[in-house]
């Protein structure tokens, strides 16, 4: 089965790397990125269109990616990068529980973050298939424990 979207923590390379993989290998999917940095959405699809031309031009494919194939958003970061946000001390503490997936605060916590916030507005349902890819960044837990409130719950991560 295929998914009808992919979600990526979207800082550049790992989010153009996946989309020009797709386009070269002909699958049809549909990515969203979630920066973990503030930036202008457009200005951001421009800069990693032209990441994804760089990567194309290097391993010599001939695919096209546009500023379009590359949906982003920033809207999830809060004040800043490297900055705990409710929404992705929530994503932590929900996916941990319901799923036993062990997420960062910064990276991945913030991209399902967006992808929590994008279901409760209906932008997809149970009859969707969404896959979330986990790039990683767990040690964070460990310096943000205090912040997180893991050790509150009786949860000590030292």
């Amino acid at each position: 089965m295929q998914p009808d979207v992919v979600y990526i923590c979207s800082g550049a390379h790992t989010h153009t790397g996946m989309v020009v993989a797709a386009r070269a290998l002909g699958l049809p999917l549909r990515f969203i990125g979630i920066s973990p940095s503030p930036r202008d959405n457009d200005a951001a699809a421009r800069h990693m269109a032209e990441l994804a031309a760089e990567h194309c031009r290097i391993l010599d494919l001939d695919v096209e990616v546009t500023p379009a194939d590359l949906e982003s958003y920033a809207e999830f970061v809060g004040p800043d990068y490297g900055v705990v946000t409710d929404g992705s001390r929530e994503a932590l503490k929900l996916t941990a529980r319901n799923e036993g997936l062990i997420l960062d605060p910064f990276y991945t916590g913030k991209a399902m973050a967006g992808l929590i916030a994008h279901v409760r507005a209906g932008w997809w349902t149970a009859e969707h298939t969404v896959l979330f890819v986990h790039t990683g960044g767990t040690p964070a837990l460990f310096a943000y424990a205090d912040e997180l409130g893991l050790e509150s719950e009786g949860a000590d991560v030292r």
